[in-house]
């Protein structure tokens, strides 16, 4: 599945986040974890098709520092072959990180007048392009933030960006039914 840089939205030019190249390593133990995942993500296991017959759950992985969230969900995305787009929490995101961004755009940075454009979030590139999602430490975001979750997760699948005054959604039913999320926290 490939990624466009770009895509209009509502008459509006969007860049899209690049998805994360998880590493390229042996996944070794947490076999019954990994499974487990799969099988919330409603994953047939024979093949690493999603289910056209259930609705995937998100879920959440937690435990200390080390014992390897982040190697679970990079083993997701490379038995899947899905693009995955991470999401690292920290103290200063705001809702508005979590979907669209008014930002100078790094080409004409040279010049007197850098022209802004609007550059879309990990998050609502995955929603509108049917991809991975991995909210890493989501437990470090203020609970503000947070909040444009809710109809992300539920049944309407959107995220409103005030930035641009509209909500993102899935380009077509492919990418609704191939978005999956799931998060870590410490």
């Amino acid at each position: 599945m490939s990624n466009p840089a770009s895509a209009v939205i509502h008459n509006h030019t969007i860049y899209l986040a690049e998805p994360t190249q998880p590493p390229e390593c042996e996944f070794k133990g947490r076999k019954d974890e990994l499974e487990l995942c799969l099988a919330a993500w409603a994953v047939d296991q024979r093949m690493y098709q999603f289910s056209e017959f259930l609705s995937p759950l998100h879920f959440s992985l937690q435990g200390p520092p080390g014992v390897g969230k982040n190697e679970l969900v990079y083993e997701l995305a490379r038995s899947m072959k899905r693009p995955l787009y991470i999401i690292h929490g920290h103290e200063e995101i705001t809702p508005e990180d979590l979907s669209i961004l008014l930002v100078p755009d790094a080409k004409l940075s040279g010049s007197m007048m850098v022209p802004l454009v609007l550059r879309a979030s990990p998050l609502a590139t995955a929603l509108y392009c049917g991809g991975l999602v991995f909210f890493d430490e989501i437990n470090r975001v203020p609970e503000t933030a947070l909040a444009p979750l809710a109809s992300v997760l539920d049944a309407r699948q959107s995220i409103y960006s005030s930035t641009i005054g509209f909500s993102i959604e899935a380009k077509n039913d492919q990418a609704r039914r191939d978005f999956r999320f799931c998060c870590a926290l410490n």
